[in-house]
C-alpha cells in the first residue's frame, strides 16, 4: 500500500506548478487517498492491534457518564446524536446503552453517524446492529433531518484534518511545502509563498505571533466543518472533545516546531515521509479558533476545560466503589483503573480538552 500510494504522491508532485504541493495537500493524500490512505484503507487503526487508544477504548464509564450528562437535554421531540468521526462505533455505543439503562425509548432518541472510512462504517454496523431503527449511518450532514435537540460529539476528529504548516522567516509569513528529494524518491520540505490568503487572515485574527524560525499549523478545514456541521439544526449543542489548546498556548515561543506528530504501532514520530499512508497525522485543536467561528455562526461557548475536568464535573467519580475481589481483572477493578486513567494529571484527563458550544439554549454556568 505504502509503495503505491508513494507513488501517486510523487506524481502529483511532479505535475504541480514549481514541483511542489503544500504539507495539507500531502497530509490529505496520505491520510484520505480514496485507494490507499490511512483512514480510507482497511488498515487496523484503534486499539491493541492499531496505532492509538481513544477514551471509549478505556473503559465504558467513558461513554456512560456522556450518556447520563446529555440525558438531560432529552425533551417531547426525538433528540438527534450525531456523532462525526466515530471510529468503531463505541462511544455511541456506550452512550446508548447508558439510555437503555434508564428505560430509553426508541421513538425518543434518533442517531446517526458520519464517517469517512468504509473500514470504520463496517465496524460500526457490526457494533451497532441491535439499534437498528435508532442509529442510521449518513454520507453528509444533508442526509440529517433536523430535531427538537441535536447534539453533534466529536471525539478525536478535529486532530486528524488536513492542516498547513506555515512558519516565520525575516519578518515574512511562509508555507511549509512538499518536494521531491534529490534522489527523485522521496520527499523533502521547502518553503514559499502562501497558497492561501486565508493563512494570513488566521495569524491576525487568531492573534499569533511567532517567533523568528518558528512555525505553527493552521487547520483551515475545521473552519469548513463548523459551518457545514451548525447550518442544518437549530438548538443544541456541538461537543468537541480533543488534543489541543488556546491559541497562545499552541503558538507559544517553546513550541518552535508547532505541535504535529504521527502515531504509528502506540509509537509517537515525526517522520511523516518515510511511511505515507501507514501512519496518523495529527496536530493540536486550536480551541481558540473554534470559539469565534462558532461565534460567528451563532454558537456560544457553554464549556471549555479539560477532559478531567469535565468528566468529574459531569460525575465520573459516582462510578468508583470499593471492591471486595481480590482478583485485578474483576469488572469493578477494571472500571476504577478507567476511571483513574481517564481523568488522572499529565495523562489523558490533561491532553484532552472538553469543548461545548451551544445555539438555541439558556443554560445555568457549568461547575
Amino acid at each position: 500500500m505504502t509503495a503505491e500510494l508513494k507513488q501517486a504522491i510523487i506524481q502529483e508532485i511532479r505535475n504541480a506548478p514549481a514541483g511542489r504541493i503544500p504539507f495539507r495537500r500531502y497530509m490529505e493524500l496520505a491520510l484520505y487517498h480514496p485507494r490507499w490512505g490511512y483512514y480510507t484503507g482497511n488498515r487496523k487503526k484503534l486499539g491493541p492491534e492499531g496505532d492509538f487508544y481513544t477514551s471509549p477504548f478505556v473503559g465504558e464509564v467513558f461513554g456512560r457518564t456522556w450518556g447520563r450528562f446529555l440525558r438531560r437535554f432529552w425533551g417531547q421531540a426525538p433528540f438527534v446524536l450525531v456523532e462525526a468521526g466515530a471510529g468503531d462505533g463505541r462511544l455511541t455505543e456506550q452512550i446508548l446503552r447508558e439510555w437503555i439503562r434508564e428505560g430509553l425509548s426508541p421513538k425518543e432518541v434518533v442517531s446517526y453517524l458520519l464517517d469517512v472510512s468504509p473500514d470504520h462504517r463496517a465496524q460500526q454496523q457490526q457494533r451497532l446492529h441491535e439499534f437498528r431503527g435508532i442509529v442510521h449511518w449518513v454520507d453528509n450532514w444533508d442526509q440529517i433531518p433536523p430535531g427538537g435537540c441535536t447534539c453533534i460529539i466529536s471525539n478525536e476528529l478535529l486532530d486528524a484534518m488536513p492542516f498547513h504548516r506555515v512558519r516565520q522567516r525575516q519578518g515574512c509569513l511562509l508555507e511549509i511545502y512538499v518536494t521531491l528529494a534529490p534522489d527523485q524518491e522521496g520527499f523533502a520540505e521547502c518553503e514559499g509563498p502562501l497558497s492561501t490568503p486565508e493563512l494570513a487572515r488566521y495569524i491576525e485574527e487568531m492573534d499569533v505571533h511567532l517567533t523568528e524560525g518558528q512555525e505553527t499549523e493552521i487547520n483551515l478545514e475545521a473552519k469548513q466543518w463548523i459551518h457545514d456541521a451548525t447550518q442544518w439544526w437549530e438548538r443544541g449543542l456541538l461537543i468537541t472533545v480533543d488534543y489541543g489548546g488556546l491559541s497562545h498556548e499552541l503558538t507559544a515561543p517553546h513550541r518552535l516546531k508547532g505541535t504535529w506528530r504521527c502515531y504509528e504501532n502506540h509509537r509517537l514520530h515525526t517522520d511523516v515521509y518515510q511511511n505515507p499512508g501507514e501512519a496518523d497525522i495529527t496536530a493540536d485543536v486550536n480551541f481558540t479558533a473554534l470559539e469565534r467561528w462558532g461565534h460567528q455562526l451563532g454558537l456560544r461557548r457553554w464549556v471549555y476545560q479539560s477532559q478531567s475536568r469535565f468528566l468529574q464535573g459531569a460525575g465520573i467519580l459516582d462510578w468508583v466503589q470499593p471492591v471486595q475481589s481480590a482478583d485485578p481483572f474483576h469488572p469493578d477493578h477494571k472500571r476504577n483503573r478507567a476511571v483513574r486513567q481517564l481523568i488522572a494529571p499529565g495523562g489523558m484527563g490533561d491532553a484532552f480538552q472538553v469543548m461545548i458550544q451551544t445555539k438555541g439554549l439558556c443554560l445555568p454556568r457549568w461547575p
